[in-house]
């Protein structure tokens, strides 16, 4: 087959990707209500307050304003603003947020190491059901997943001296307003510079991460003066506290107790009250708090949600089959029960989400763990300091949910996977 035609059937597949990904969310842009969640409804309110009066507030409840950051609201204000309070409107641009993820993390590639892996990462991308279904409700993730991508664009091309540091700034800090985890994630790239620029005259180091300090911080600041002036309390968000006893903490209790959760909730209040829970709870229950992480770090890694998945789909509700419990616990025999128990309900759909989930994960892995150790062997330097900050990225989105983990916390990291994947079908690299 000549290059052209190869071109003519990557191009053709790309296309096809493209159009089976919009056909699978059809559902939510004609019923957008499929695509409203628990937290969706916060993140609409505050948005139709902010286009109805201009204040960022709710009646949902007086101190969501300080729990929620401000950028996935706005976002929503804007577009719904524009379009006439369309949900429909809000969930096409999130498609194109998927297909630009795509696009940039091509050029990436292509910029990186050549155009082979570039299109390859385009294409491992678009194959991701967690980047696609997510994209299709109204939350964060995928307008988070763009800013990331097009952050490590301009991040190499920066290192390189071709970008200048105080657009990344902003944009990192446009991104912390979204999802307050991008805090602490500038903070690690921040580190990853000053070790990237170790050799270079400090000088001028310094001078470019000052300009990258003071341009993120140009952007996050007023919220933090905003949420002091108006609630007392110096911070971007609350809810890290809040995930924290939640999660970490009340889970860790269900977990040791068998408790409900609802009065886990409630001990864990009472024993901050008494003094620090989490320093209660890890001395006590150390085991059941490890157990917790694990195991959201591992619905994280997973990335696979089949009852959103189904209803964004079909509207079907769906409970969960056991299978991927049976998996994480390498409880084989309950995994062929649930495989069955599906397969007799007469609900293929959900066995071929779940199949396609875990190939998915799986192919994503493997091409990627080959992928990280080539680029560690690869002769370019710079390759090695962009393959570390990835995988320094995805280990740290993925680990610090601990017990909070669910799937949708691995898309922004969807296309850092992509690329690493995709790097073993560079061309032939030479050791160091």
């Amino acid at each position: 087959m000549s290059l052209t035609k190869i071109n003519r059937v990557v191009i053709l597949g790309i296309i096809g990707l493209v159009i089976v990904r919009f056909i699978l969310i059809i559902g939510p842009l004609i019923e957008p209500g499929r695509g409203i969640t628990v937290d969706s409804e916060q993140y609409i309110s505050l948005a139709n307050n902010l286009i109805e009066s201009g204040r960022y507030v709710t009646q949902i409840s007086p101190l969501l304003d300080l729990w929620r950051a401000p950028g996935y609201s706005f976002f929503l204000a804007a577009v719904l603003w524009v379009s006439g309070g369309s949900l429909t409107a809000v969930l096409i641009l999130q498609y194109f947020f998927g297909l630009l993820c795509a696009y940039f993390i091509y050029l990436l590639g292509k910029e990186t190491l050549d155009e082979r892996v570039g299109v390859m990462a385009a294409i491992l991308f678009l194959l991701s059901p967690n980047a696609l279904f997510w994209s299709a409700t109204f939350m964060t993730e995928i307008l988070f997943t763009v800013g990331l991508v097009l952050a490590l664009l301009w991040a190499s091309r920066a290192a390189k001296g071709q970008f200048p540091m105080w657009v990344i700034g902003i944009l990192f800090g446009v991104m912390t307003l979204v999802r307050p985890i991008g805090l602490y994630l500038f903070v690690l790239w921040g580190i990853w510079f000053l070790w990237h620029s170790w050799k270079a005259e400090w000088i001028s180091v310094g001078r470019k991460l000052a300009v990258l300090v003071f341009a993120f911080t140009a952007v996050v600041s007023p919220w933090f003066i905003r949420n002091y002036i108006t609630h007392g309390e110096f911070t971007l968000s609350t809810v890290s506290e809040a995930t924290v006893k939640s999660y970490h903490l009340a889970l860790s209790l269900v977990e040791a107790k068998g408790i409900p959760w609802e009065e886990a909730k409630i001990e864990v209040n009472t024993l901050d009250s008494e003094g620090s829970a989490l320093i209660s709870i890890l001395k006590t229950y150390p085991v059941d708090f490890l157990k917790v992480q694990l195991r959201g770090i591992a619905r994280t890694v997973m990335g696979i949600e089949v009852g959103t998945w189904m209803e964004l789909i079909s509207a079907q509700s769906y409970q969960g089959s056991g299978i991927l419990e049976g998996l994480l616990s390498l409880n084989f025999s309950k995994v062929s029960e649930a495989v069955r128990s599906i397969l007799s309900s007469g609900n293929p759909a959900a066995l071929l989400l779940i199949t396609w989930g875990l190939l998915y994960t799986l192919l994503l892995f493997i091409l990627g763990a080959i992928g990280v150790i080539r680029l560690m062997f690869y002769m370019d330097v710079e390759l090695r300091y962009m393959g570390i900050l990835m995988v320094v990225t995805i280990l740290y989105l993925v680990v610090v949910p601990g017990a909070a983990g669910e799937a949708r916390f691995r898309v922004p990291v969807e296309p850092l996977f992509a690329y690493l994947a995709a790097t073993p079908f560079m061309h032939k690299a030479e050791k160091k």
